[in-house]
């Protein structure tokens, strides 16, 4: 009888979700749980004191827990090897491995100047960052001395606000902030933008700015300056967000997370 029912189940889910994916997994999250997802297809959840790792069967391998986390934190893993965790109240960095185990302190006040509210990792010795000081992206180097930044955001936008996403992707330096997504060059220069208020994160694939917003998943091409909305499965009245790796469909859910695997 239990047998049935588990294939009644299956069945029930692969007729939900449409027929690109089929149910894989379900994994209960607090409420302000967040997913970011690596270049090796590895996901991770973040929320309240602890960052899990799964890889890209979406089976849990690593953990990193820290009391002192909560949900002002930034997680950056462009860097699979080394992600990063900016603790913004405590103003703190930590430098992980790929096992999620603490390699590196920082306290941002000893060894920077300004104020910064996102970082990326820029390659094995470098970031790049956001300072709301002087409200100017800057790529640093490992002692957290400037290289070389962009023009102050007053200058060049008759509208902008403190960025709180950047990932580095083909040669490329994007960034978040509410009223959409801009575009710049690994030299700080501005190219382009995408303006569309309430973005809450975005990805990067085969040079396209994938997005979710007002139930949609949408795609957004710089170099023809064209967006389209992607097919997605039906059943996604409670999604929050929506993520894409090689082969599974994230949806984030106000206490869940469910993935899905194509066919």
């Amino acid at each position: 009888m239990n047998y049935i029912k588990t294939i009644l189940l299956l069945l029930s889910t692969q007729f939900a979700y449409g027929q690109d994916y089929v149910f894989l997994k379900e994994i209960k999250t607090t409420s302000t749980a967040k997913i970011s997802l690596d270049h090796f297809n590895n996901f991770y959840i973040i929320q309240d004191a602890e960052i899990t790792k799964y890889n890209s069967e979406a089976k849990e391998t690593y953990k990193f827990t820290d009391e002192n986390l909560n949900n002002n934190i930034y997680f950056d893993v462009s860097d699979p090897f080394k992600p990063l965790v900016f603790n913004k109240d405590f103003y703190k960095l930590t430098i992980l491995d790929n096992r999620l185990g603490s390699i590196n302190e920082i306290n941002l006040n000893e060894v920077y100047d300004g104020l910064i509210s996102v970082i990326t990792s820029s390659s094995a010795q470098e970031y790049w960052v956001y300072d709301k000081q002087d409200n100017k992206l800057k790529n640093l180097n490992y002692n957290f001395e400037v290289i070389k930044e962009s023009f102050a955001f007053q200058t060049i936008f008759e509208k902008f606000s403190e960025p709180y996403k950047i990932v580095i992707e083909n040669e490329k330096l994007y960034t978040l902030d509410k009223f959409g997504i801009k575009i710049f060059d690994l030299f700080g220069n501005y190219i382009s933008s995408y303006t569309e208020n309430g973005i809450k994160d975005f990805q990067i694939i085969n040079q396209q700015v994938i997005f979710f917003l007002n139930k949609e998943l949408k795609s957004y091409k710089p170099q023809t300056l064209s967006t389209k909305t992607l097919n997605i499965p039906n059943k996604i009245s409670e999604a929050k967000d929506i993520k894409l790796s090689n082969k599974l469909l994230f949806i984030v859910e106000p206490k869940s997370v469910k993935i899905l695997v194509k066919k």
